[in-house]
């Protein structure tokens, strides 16, 4: 008798293998299959890109809840499923089911932030995604225990979170000159001030110059002329390489009169 306990894992994996080349109906798999079966079944269907049959068998084991060990690797196994479908808004909701005590729950964050980061619009469009995948990033690389956090994951929420900054600052940029051309100058100085500020933190010094550029060019239509002096200088001065550095000395030379009035006319 002792022989025959050897042959028992084989035969599992033999009748796995047999459901899924036969393409048993994932719907009903029959109560002679135990959960832990079911969830191997799933697991199969997964790692062979058959997603839409693995998340079906998996959403069975993944409802459990804490019941069986294997639960949250199903759960997680489920949301990944529903990712690589491109299920992003599914993705999302199956990823925020792994529980916290789970050791796949930081890298279920960081998932979170991937499926919005997949959902986010380009710069022009709302960025509702955009904010909700900067959040979930920054959850990840503060919220989670580091013991918990793959380096290399921790390393991509950061570019993550550069290329969405950097994203938001171009859109307060092209929403800044939309308002200078509509004549709203304030209006598009609060906006070039947020594309230099609000998202300098992740180093996007490539839209400074330009803000810079517009914000005096604001100012002059303001006849603020040592505000718009102020922030031609800080072009050419910090950015003296930059094709906007030329510019701004094309434009300082072209207000000097008007400079000079307004610096003696505070002094008055």
């Amino acid at each position: 008798m002792k022989q025959l306990f050897p042959i028992v894992p084989v035969l599992l994996s033999c009748a796995l293998a047999l459901v899924i080349m036969c393409g048993e109906n994932v719907y009903n798999l029959g109560d002679d299959l135990t959960y832990r079966e079911k969830f191997e079944i799933g697991k199969k269907y997964f790692e062979k890109g058959s997603y839409t049959r693995a998340k079906i068998v998996l959403d069975q084991i993944a409802r459990l809840g804490m019941l069986a060990d294997f639960s949250d690797s199903a759960q997680f196994l489920l949301a990944e499923s529903h990712f690589n479908l491109r299920d992003y808004v599914f993705a999302e909701n199956e990823y925020m089911r792994v529980l916290p005590g789970s050791p796949l729950w930081a890298k279920a964050i960081f998932m979170i932030g991937m499926c919005n980061y997949k959902l986010s619009s380009s710069p022009e469009r709302d960025q509702k995604y955009t904010y909700k995948a900067i959040n979930s990033f920054e959850n990840f690389l503060i919220g989670t225990n580091p013991a918990q956090r793959d380096e290399q994951l921790s390393q991509d929420a950061i570019n993550k979170l550069v290329e969405l900054h950097g994203k938001l600052a171009e859109k307060d940029l092209k929403t800044g000159i939309l308002y200078k051309k509509l004549g709203d100058y304030n209006g598009a100085i609060i906006y070039l001030n947020d594309a230099m500020f609000n998202y300098n933190t992740y180093g996007h010094v490539s839209i400074i110059p330009r803000a810079l550029f517009e914000i005096g060019e604001c100012y002059v239509k303001l006849e603020q002329y040592l505000e718009a002096e102020e922030k031609y200088n800080a072009v050419f001065q910090n950015f003296p390489d930059h094709p906007y550095a030329e510019k701004a000395r094309k434009r300082l030379a072209n207000i000097k009169n008007e400079i000079v009035k307004a610096d003696t006319t505070f002094f008055k």
